[in-house]
């Protein structure tokens, strides 16, 4: 059972029109999301705004206090956390369906909610630049997609890529939010 949210905009703002259904909630539901043997994770927010454009959103805030590698492992453990799954007699033919639908709810278009990592530190243009480079490259399995080869309308060789499976990331600097 997750936790209520703490905070919603409708407490900030009576004039957002998408006020009074976003929630966000520092703390994550405890059960089988709790045990880091079978891949949760304990993100440092989750927005849910349901109709919205994004709705539903997983936040890493960096402080700068850990390696590039361990931000992307982090990215790893959503990619693990996102594709466990269970079996519920509720669901249509007793499919299994991903853990985290039985707790927050997406459109059935959305594979993975995206994860925003905000870095916090106060750091030079290249060295972000640099950081958040290397996070991608260590964590690039989570969220690049499948490269397929095919021709082009000139019929010379070209692709694509797919994204099935993947997490979307986004990265930024607290004050690019």
């Amino acid at each position: 059972m997750p936790s209520r949210p703490v905070w919603s905009l409708s407490q900030a703002n009576g004039t957002d029109p998408w006020a009074s259904q976003v929630h966000w909630s520092r703390q994550s539901p405890g059960g089988a999301f709790a045990s880091s043997a079978q891949g949760s994770l304990r993100a440092d927010a989750v927005f849910a705004l349901p109709g919205a454009p994004v709705p539903l959103l997983f936040l890493e805030v960096d402080n700068g206090t850990e390696t590039r590698a361990e931000v992307a492992d982090k990215l790893h453990r959503y990619a693990t956390f996102f594709a466990r799954t269970e079996k519920n007699a509720f669901t249509v033919g007793g499919r299994e369906r991903p853990l985290w639908r039985t707790v927050w709810t997406a459109p059935d278009d959305v594979a993975h909610p995206p994860v925003a990592i905000v870095f916090t530190k106060q750091m030079g243009l290249e060295a972000m630049d640099a950081c958040m480079r290397g996070i991608a490259q260590l964590s690039s399995p989570v969220w690049q997609g499948d490269w397929g080869p095919g021709p082009n309308r000139d019929g010379e060789q070209d692709g694509f890529r797919t994204f099935e499976g993947r997490v979307p990331v986004v990265a930024c600097r607290l004050d690019r939010l």
